[in-house]
């Protein structure tokens, strides 16, 4: 009965599949489908020449809109935005149900990236994102305030764009953040319902907390 209910979702989903392939990808490129649009994933303003792929693509080697674990529900529509700027995967990728992805900077995603139900990514700005990166459920990332705009700290304007780095083999608890103009290095955990407001550049840690600080250094994690 699972097998019959894939094989149902991916039939439904194929006329979605192609047209976002058609829409953000060269025609060389699209027809080899290395993207997997859930039916129900929600497209808004995708332009070409901003998604970029690595030499070797496979099919369906990024996927958005499906899976996610058992048993935890769909908080909202899944969703793709790419207004401008440039997305570039180096690997294999997965969003799962819920993800909501928009772009209007530059993003980087690597090999093995993994997001569970009901993330958030909004790049206006700058973002970079490691090789075998995992998402728990209800993760923010986020390089900006939310808008085009600048506001007043101490008489002074600030920008509302940052910028946002997170290193190989990071592990983003569920309900955690990462906010502007911040850094989790390589092999580091973003612990359960914490906020990342600022660079670290220590690896092997366990960040906790809200501000995210250090509180393990030396660590190994791996799932």
């Amino acid at each position: 009965m699972k097998k019959l209910k894939m094989i149902i979702y991916v039939i439904f989903s194929l006329p979605k599949t192609i047209v976002f392939n058609l829409m953000a990808l060269p025609i060389k490129q699209s027809l080899k489908l290395p993207f997997f649009i859930g039916y129900n994933v929600k497209i808004e303003n995708i332009h070409k020449g901003i998604v970029r792929l690595p030499n070797k693509i496979s099919m369906f080697m990024i996927r958005f809109g499906a899976g996610g674990s058992k048993g935890l529900s769909k908080e909202r529509q899944s969703k793709i935005m790419l207004s401008r700027g440039s997305v570039t995967f180096e690997g294999k990728a997965r969003f799962a149900e819920g993800n909501i992805l928009t772009v209007s900077g530059d993003l980087i995603f690597g090999e093995g990236f993994s997001s569970n139900k009901n993330c958030f990514i909004s790049c206006q700005n700058k973002m970079t994102i490691g090789k075998n990166v995992l998402l728990g459920w209800n993760v923010n990332i986020i390089d900006n305030n939310g808008g085009n705009h600048t506001v007043l700290v101490d008489n002074m304007k600030k920008s509302s764009f940052g910028s946002v780095f997170i290193g190989d083999h990071v592990w983003l608890c569920s309900y955690s953040s990462v906010m502007k103009n911040t850094q989790i290095s390589n092999d580091s955990i973003l612990a359960w319902g914490s906020i990342l407001t600022k660079k670290i550049s220590d690896s092997n840690c366990l960040l906790a907390g809200s501000p995210a600080e250090i509180k393990q250094k030396d660590i190994e994690w791996q799932i």
